[in-house]
């Protein structure tokens, strides 16, 4: 900038210099990573447990093939809904394994459509030799990615909520409600009815949760209902004991926190100085479900 009136200086002279970089990468003729390569006798193994039925889950492959050429694969999968599981292997000719993609077809919800694919070097669908390439749950809306996979454990993270109607037992009978096989639940809340009859005593419900072969936990309410009665029964996740209040006598008591309940454990309600009469009503319960592999 100059001044009127003021001679102009010349400007000195500034030389820019940079750093030369001390990495330099092939941008031509690059091989594929050695990790992504599938040999003449490798195949994708495909796990699915689910317990949604009528949910699907479409898997999508990219490989490069010896040729040099880009190939897409599409893979449908119908999973039986009831836990039990699908296993399907799937031989692939020898090529890189550039991507793959696995997700929902139908309303699939956190802890009830479990995913896991495995990369087989050997055309054993129990080959020791494979290499994880995604595990986790399939939720609308999202998918299983390869390569930079999440993996996710089927006990892992928020579990499928289900409000469950369950069995109405016959008068003089006791409630009990089982976990599926391939399930693993967390009691959150139980509800349900008990009409005695007219012959006299007072009755007093508990609920008890059972292993495969015994019980370990029981909640013993201190309550004694007469005869000719309906009384509301609720066990809750961090709720206090109360006794019967209100017009429809709910009673109320805490479940344990943190404790879950695996395929053949059971809960179950009885009451002591039962009479044949009595009735307990159809329970609802309200769980939160994972798969169990």
């Amino acid at each position: 900038m100059s001044i009127p009136g003021v001679p102009s200086e010349p400007a000195e002279a500034f030389e820019f210099t940079t750093v030369p970089p001390e990495v330099t990468f092939t941008v031509r003729d690059v091989a594929p990573p050695g990790a992504a390569y599938v040999g003449p006798a490798g195949a994708l193994r495909v796990l699915i447990w689910s317990a949604q039925p009528g949910v699907e889950a479409l898997m999508t492959v990219r490989t490069l093939m010896p040729d040099g050429q880009i190939q897409w694969s599409q893979y449908r999968f119908s999973p039986p809904g009831d836990y039990s599981g699908l296993d399907e292997v799937l031989p692939l000719s020898e090529c890189f394994l550039l991507g793959l993609n696995i997700g929902a077809l139908g309303v699939a919800k956190p802890g009830g459509f479990y995913v896991l694919v495995l990369l087989l070097h050997a055309p054993r669908a129990d080959a020791p030799q494979a290499q994880m390439l995604v595990s986790g749950y399939l939720v609308s809306g999202s998918s299983l990615t390869y390569p930079n996979p999440r993996f996710v454990g089927p006990a892992e993270g928020p579990g499928r909520i289900r409000v469950i109607d369950g069995t109405n037992p016959a008068a003089g009978q006791v409630i009990s409600e089982t976990v599926p096989n391939g399930a693993r639940w967390k009691l959150l809340a139980v509800g349900a009815a008990l009409a005695t009859s007219a012959t006299a005593g007072n009755r007093s419900p508990y609920l008890d949760l059972l292993s495969a072969t015994s019980g370990w936990w029981r909640s013993v309410l201190n309550v004694a209902q007469p005869a000719s009665t309906t009384y509301y029964y609720r066990w809750a996740i961090g709720v206090p004991a109360r006794g019967p209040s209100g017009p429809f006598n709910f009673v109320q008591d805490a479940l344990p926190d943190q404790v879950a309940l695996v395929g053949g454990w059971s809960f179950q309600i009885y009451h002591h100085g039962a009479q044949a009469g009595d009735d307990w009503g159809m329970p609802v319960y309200y769980v939160e479900e994972w798969i169990e592999r």
